[in-house]
């Protein structure tokens, strides 16, 4: 988890999308992690998936959106751009 973290700081996005998978790891985890460190907790983070908890599970790990599964590729677009934009008004 600790490289995968440095690699994201490295890369450093403006916006993380994460695929919520309902399996035995799941990746709100890594959602969890991300929020945790310094010099990423700033970077808006999307959680997509089909479990019934999503908002729930959004919450939990701090993300700042939750696309529920299946999706229309309009809502992610809509839902990027707007905490995109309002990441930039903020610095």
């Amino acid at each position: 988890m600790k490289k995968t973290l440095e690699q994201i700081l490295l890369f450093g996005p403006d916006l993380i999308l994460i695929d919520e998978f309902i399996n035995n790891r799941p990746d709100h985890r890594l959602c969890r992690k991300i929020k945790q460190v310094n010099g990423l907790r700033n970077i808006p983070v999307i959680v997509l998936s089909t479990a019934n908890d999503i908002e729930l599970i959004a919450t939990e790990c701090q993300a700042n959106g939750y696309i529920r599964k299946p999706f229309d590729v309009r809502e992610i677009v809509d839902k990027v751009i707007g905490l995109v934009s309002d990441q930039s008004l903020s610095y």
